[in-house]
């Protein structure tokens, strides 16, 4: 067994027996690469290493190589980006889930899906422990941990920065020059960043004192082309299914979306928020497509849903957001919750045209067969159901209670 030393600090090897093997979620960074030598050095482990394309466009050649060349036993790369747009993002959508009222969730969503990618290749290739690289100061380490938990209660789970003694990136550095492996890369650069296809979060640096305003230099999404400032969604239970007319997949949909939301800077936040741990922490977050939708969405809600329908909606997708922000996707409560939103989308279906402008968005038209508004009932103009009259005895009757209290009070 191996003892305390200055590189591990509690934690024991798996020496002894068969060796077991441990599938990490890698990202071919300092963290990891160190991570990816240490299981192995210190821990006697055989790694898998894994990786998925969400739409933050890794480059699955140079990770191959940088994984095997510092001793992983196989690389495995996915491209998750439809199965995320499609199975996690259009949910959160659906359900309207804002965390703390602003965050549309954009890296928290991430988190169960790589958890979900990583425990079918550790099915696959019979392995034994998952492995991650969050710290123990941030939501990551729960959304990763309890989704394993639920979906594989019985796997282990190796969290290296809340066990070895490293306390940060020189040590990370030196502990790899030490093994043989030395680092060529990027040690971290200014801000920590996360982005995948529905949003980029950047924190860190100047970011860190919420007295400072951020530069607009963070937000370094381009497009070359000019996009159209009207455009017409349109929606199936819920769901997008076609934009202007022409139907795209899930992926493509919120990648055309995307372009209008970055040339007319829709979707920017800097929000500080409570973390789950208690500690409040500042990112400035960029959810472009994403907040079109949302917008686009709630403006169909309006003419389709019912207010008792509305008011139990906006209820639980509070709770939703909650689930979704502390990591448990995968649960019995997230589902449940899911059934009513699934439930009450039937009647999501329509068309919402909108106009984007600099830094805003209007809605131009909302046309749905399932819509509950009657022109001919609100309008001044006529009264065929004898409303004006009948309101005699509905105000008479809801007035009562108001008398009663006037008298008393």
């Amino acid at each position: 067994m191996i003892e305390e030393n200055k590189w591990l600090g509690h934690i024991t090897n798996n020496s002894g027996g068969e060796m077991k093997k441990a599938l990490l979620a890698y990202s071919g960074g300092l963290d990891t690469s160190a991570i990816l030598v240490w299981l192995q050095k210190e821990m006697n482990l055989e790694v898998y290493c894994y990786c998925c394309d969400m739409g933050n466009m890794p480059d699955k050649e140079w990770l191959e190589k940088r994984a095997l060349s510092f001793g992983a036993k196989k690389f495995i790369f996915d491209d998750a980006r439809e199965e995320f747009v499609n199975d996690y993002v259009f949910n959160v959508i659906k359900s309207g889930a804002l965390y703390e009222g602003e965050y549309l969730l954009g890296t928290a969503i991430g988190r169960p899906l790589i958890a979900s990618k990583m425990g079918k290749v550790a099915e696959e290739y019979d392995i034994d422990i998952f492995v991650h690289g969050a710290t123990g100061k941030g939501n990551d380490q729960l959304r990763l941990e309890q989704s394993w938990s639920y979906l594989y209660p019985d796997k282990e789970i190796l969290t290296p920065w809340k066990e070895w003694s490293f306390k940060g990136r020189n040590e990370l550095l030196n502990y790899l020059e030490a093994q043989g492996y030395p680092y060529e890369g990027e040690s971290g650069g200014r801000y920590s960043i996360d982005e995948n296809i529905f949003h980029k979060s950047t924190e860190g640096a100047e970011l860190e004192d919420v007295a400072i305003s951020y530069n607009d230099e963070i937000l370094d999404h381009k497009i070359e082309e000019t996009m159209p400032s009207k455009i017409t969604l349109s929606f199936k239970k819920g769901i997008p299914f076609a934009l202007n007319g022409e139907e795209y997949g899930a992926k493509d949909l919120l990648d055309e979306l995307n372009k209008y939301g970055i040339q007319y800077n829709i979707g920017i936040a800097d929000i500080v928020e409570e973390r789950v741990n208690g500690i409040k922490s500042r990112g400035v977050y960029h959810t472009p497509g994403g907040t079109v939708l949302a917008f686009a969405l709630k403006k169909l809600k309006e003419i389709c849903w019912s207010h008792k329908t509305t008011k139990l909606a906006q209820m639980m997708s509070i709770e939703y957001a909650e689930l979704v922000y502390e990591g448990a996707w995968f649960s019995t409560a997230r589902t449940s919750l899911d059934a009513f939103f699934n439930s009450a989308a039937q009647n999501l279906e329509g068309t919402v045209s909108l106009e984007f402008g600099p830094s805003f968005m209007k809605v131009l038209s909302r046309k749905s067969e399932k819509s509950l508004y009657s022109k001919s009932l609100v309008s001044f103009e006529e009264d065929e159901f004898g409303i004006n009259k009948s309101a005699i005895g509905f105000c008479k009757t809801r007035n009562l209670q108001y008398i009663n209290e006037g008298k008393v009070k």
